[in-house]
C-alpha cells in the first residue's frame, strides 16, 4: 500500500512539474494538504470521543482515515455529500457509540464548522463592510 502511495506521488510530482510547478510549490501544498488531512481527522477524534467512543486512537485514526478516504471516492453535490457522509458514519460508528444517532450529528457538526460556519460570517461581513469597500 505504501508502494502504491509513493509511486502515486511520484507520478502527480513529475505531472505538476511538466505544468511548470517548482518542488517548491509542490511541497507547500502537499504540506497544507497535510495540515488540513490532519485538522479534519482531529476533529473527528474529538467529536467521537464527546459522544462516549473510548478505543486505541491508533485504530481509532486507521478507521476514521478509511472513512475519508471512502468520501473522497464519492463525488456527489453539497447537500447529497452530508447525507452520505452522515449515512457511512452512522454505518461505522452507530452501532459502536452508546447512542447512535450521536453518529448522524458528527458530521453535521463538522460540516457547519467547516463550511457554513466560515460561509456564513463571509457573507456577514461583506453584509456589513465588504460591498462598501473600494478594495472588492
Amino acid at each position: 500500500m505504501g508502494a502504491v502511495a509513493v509511486t502515486v506521488w511520484w507520478r502527480i510530482y513529475r505531472s505538476l512539474q511538466g505544468h511548470g510547478w517548482s518542488a517548491r510549490s509542490f511541497l507547500q501544498a502537499y504540506f497544507w494538504s497535510l495540515i488540513r488531512y490532519g485538522l479534519l481527522v482531529l476533529q473527528w477524534v474529538l467529536w467521537l470521543q464527546m459522544a462516549g467512543l473510548i478505543i486505541n486512537p491508533l485504530l481509532l485514526v486507521g478507521v476514521i482515515g478509511a472513512m475519508l478516504a471512502l468520501q473522497w471516492f464519492m463525488p456527489l453535490g453539497l447537500f447529497l455529500d452530508l447525507g452520505f457522509k452522515g449515512a457511512l458514519s452512522f454505518w461505522i460508528w452507530g452501532g459502536i457509540l452508546a447512542n447512535p444517532v450521536d453518529a448522524l450529528w458528527i458530521p453535521l457538526m463538522i460540516w457547519i464548522t467547516n463550511l457554513a460556519g466560515p460561509a456564513l460570517m463571509g457573507g456577514l461581513w461583506w453584509w456589513t463592510i465588504g460591498h462598501k469597500s473600494k478594495v472588492l
